[in-house]
């Protein structure tokens, strides 16, 4: 079944995703551990196999779920990682001003995708915030009632207390 196979793969990634936003220390913990094993697995594999693309990952999290100073540092932090493993990987360069251009690309580039993803999480936000409002009123629609309903009946089903709800149209 459809529904079963998505719920198995979909749940995790909820489950990620509210760990994610609400632990901070957890997001930042694993950002630095990913930043570290992508350079690890960088300088083992020396310059010969591109890694340009798994600096992303952690720069992605950060971009999505944590603020703008977050995303400089891990921002500037993935540049050096980059430039550390490329600079002690042997590669030669026939001038060192080369390092430093390659370093200028690579902040700019993690930048950009930075710079992209928080524009998308803001068009979500955006977006999500519009499907929840009726446009006349500016006042909570069905959707977004059907949400609150859900959550209090999960927090008082815990607590197996009763609750009544009102709503007046």
């Amino acid at each position: 079944n459809w529904r079963v196979i998505n719920w198995r793969i979909m749940h995790p990634m909820k489950y990620l995703e509210k760990l994610l936003l609400e632990h901070s220390w957890l997001r930042r913990s694993i950002i630095l551990l990913v930043l570290a094993l992508v350079g690890w697995l960088d300088y083992l594999t020396w310059y010969d196999l591109a890694f340009g693309i798994f600096y992303l990952a952690p720069i992605a999290i950060v971009a999505w779920f944590d603020h703008f100073k977050a995303t400089v540092i891990t921002i500037a932090l993935a540049a050096l990682v980059w430039v550390y493993v490329d600079f002690n990987s042997g590669r030669a360069y026939s001038h060192t001003a080369i390092l430093y251009w390659n370093m200028s690309i690579r902040i700019i580039f993690f930048c950009i995708v930075a710079f992209l993803i928080y524009k998308i999480r803001m068009a979500v936000k955006e977006l999500t915030a519009m499907a929840m409002k009726d446009s006349l009123t500016s006042l909570n629609n069905t959707r977004a009632l059907n949400l609150i309903y859900e959550q209090i009946k999960k927090q008082h089903s815990r607590k197996k207390q009763n609750v009544a709800i009102a709503l007046i149209d």
